[in-house]
């Protein structure tokens, strides 16, 4: 059946994405021409999965037979659609976690991008019970990016605590957060503890 067929293609697929993200490997090459020696790891390993998976390899001769009007998931944007979903999926399950843990703290980190922008690195570390071992083990755990245009005390802290609401994070638990060091010297801090959600407070030095 049709509907089959693009459920299996559409399996390897992102089973294809979450192995390239996993590994930290890049996507895509010069081109995105199948078959061509410069066309990424994405397509190459497309095309190794082909030569194993009936399924994929009517895929690409369909592709190849009709390759303008043929819709096919191989390229760019769905791609970066699949990492982004995946990505939400994760960050969910990390604060998750966080939120069994209960209490946590932040670390900031901000580098510019290609295109001169500020890039806010947020990653949170906690404390949480192996259910298996019986052990308690420190996470620590990336959770995204934010662009900023204000690397001062209070601008990282109102941008840190739009952050926590959008992804609905409990700030209600004691923790402290480092913040990094601010274009021109000093290192910019913000600080909690156990303040009410209305309250920001925060200092340079």
């Amino acid at each position: 059946m049709e509907k089959d067929r693009w459920v299996s293609v559409l399996k390897v697929i992102i089973y294809t994405v979450k192995f390239l993200a996993g590994q930290n490997l890049s996507f895509r090459g010069k081109n995105s021409k199948l078959y061509d020696q410069q066309n990424g790891n994405f397509l190459k390993l497309i095309e190794t999965i082909a030569k194993f998976n009936d399924t994929i390899s009517d895929h690409i001769t369909r592709i190849n037979r009709n390759p303008s009007n043929m819709p096919h998931y191989l390229g760019a944007h769905i791609q970066n659609e699949l990492i982004s979903l995946l990505g939400q999926k994760i960050r969910h399950e990390i604060i998750s976690l966080l939120k069994v843990s209960k209490y946590y703290s932040i670390i900031l980190d901000s580098t510019p991008d290609l295109s001169h922008q500020d890039q806010l690195t947020v990653i949170v570390r906690f404390l949480l019970l192996n259910n298996e071992s019986k052990q308690i083990e420190i996470r620590e755990h990336f959770l995204g990016f934010i662009s900023i245009s204000d690397s001062t005390g209070q601008g990282l802290t109102n941008v840190l605590l739009d952050f926590l609401e959008t992804h609905n994070i409990p700030l209600g638990q004691r923790f402290p957060t480092c913040g990094p060091r601010t274009p021109g010297g000093p290192r910019a801090y913000v600080w909690w503890s156990a303040v009410p959600y209305t309250s920001r407070n925060y200092y340079a030095y």
